[in-house]
């Protein structure tokens, strides 16, 4: 995975919101206007499951076409690269969605809403996508210029036509 901040394998972020809202999602009772909301917790691993296997399958996507002789100086455009530029970042900013559902039977987890938003925020504008791809287009030109028109930076979605 991505985001080692702390040199021992963990990307100090989501340790940081684990260490901080799991507590007072524990101790928390029902509150009295989440009611009607459901436990989450299933919400919750779901999302996480869907968060480790797309951040890995992407990862190892990306390992095996650049490892491949024939690929050298190409775009990785197969896989989830065909549907998304950056999919090892839409599936990091998964795991956040998935502390905003955990949090929503807690009191006022609604306000955890913050943690999806910023971490969209500063993953599309001002750090991941946009310094990733100033990086790539210095070094691969055109051929990553064409692949900026047809496929979404962020979220998977289906390829665009070209102009």
């Amino acid at each position: 995975m991505r985001g080692d901040f702390s040199g021992n394998g963990t990307d100090e972020p989501t340790l940081w919101f684990i260490r901080v809202t799991f507590p007072a999602k524990s101790n928390s009772n029902t509150s009295s206007q989440l009611r009607s909301v459901p436990d989450t917790n299933s919400a919750f691993g779901s999302i996480r499951a869907i968060w480790i296997l797309g951040e890995s399958i992407s990862d190892f996507q990306l390992n095996r076409f650049k490892n491949s002789e024939k690929n050298k100086g190409k775009v990785c455009n197969t896989g989830f690269w065909k549907y998304s530029r950056h999919p090892n970042y839409f599936f990091e900013w998964i795991i956040w969605v998935s502390f905003f559902v955990f949090c929503l039977s807690s009191d006022f987890g609604l306000l955890s809403i913050v943690s999806p938003l910023l971490m969209f925020i500063f993953l599309t504008i001002f750090t991941g996508v946009k310094i990733t791809e100033k990086h790539i287009l210095a070094i691969k030109g055109k051929e990553y210029e064409e692949y900026i028109q047809s496929t979404n930076a962020f979220f998977l979605w289906f390829t665009k036509e070209k102009i």
